[in-house]
Order: C-alpha cells, then structure tokens, then sequence
C-alpha cells in the first residue's frame, strides 16, 4: 500500500464542497442551445465564454497543495 495516496493532491481554491460539473454542464447546454439556434453560422458563439461566465461557478478550480511547504520546523 505504500502508493495508495495521491502524487499530486488538489485542493480547491475557494468555493463550496461539490465539484464544477453540474456548472460546466449547464454551460455546455447553454453554448449547444444558442449554436443550434443561431441561424447565420457567422453569429454563432465561438467560445463557451461568450454564452457563461466562469467566475459564477460553484468553485475557482483546483490548486496543488503540498502539506510539507506550510511546516514549521
């Protein structure tokens, strides 16, 4: 067992408990809804940032978290 914590471990920046997926979802409906609507090609959105704002999902993303560089000695 002696690989059996994560390498790499993550904590979020600043948000709630659950993860962004529930957010990222409805913004990829929302980006899918307006491009299939669109009539002229031209005006379709390009990016998802057009149609949502990321900064009102449920969290900030993931950050690297090392628990040795906040020790004291």
């Amino acid at each position: 067992m002696s690989r059996s914590r994560r390498k790499t471990p993550k904590i979020k920046i600043v948000g709630g408990r659950n993860s962004n997926k529930k957010d990222r979802t409805m913004a990829n409906r929302k980006f899918r809804r307006k491009e299939h609507q669109v009539e002229d090609p031209e005006e379709a959105p390009v990016s998802l940032k057009e149609v949502s704002d990321p900064w009102g999902f449920n969290s900030d993303g993931l950050a690297r978290y090392s628990p040795n560089c906040n020790m004291r000695k």
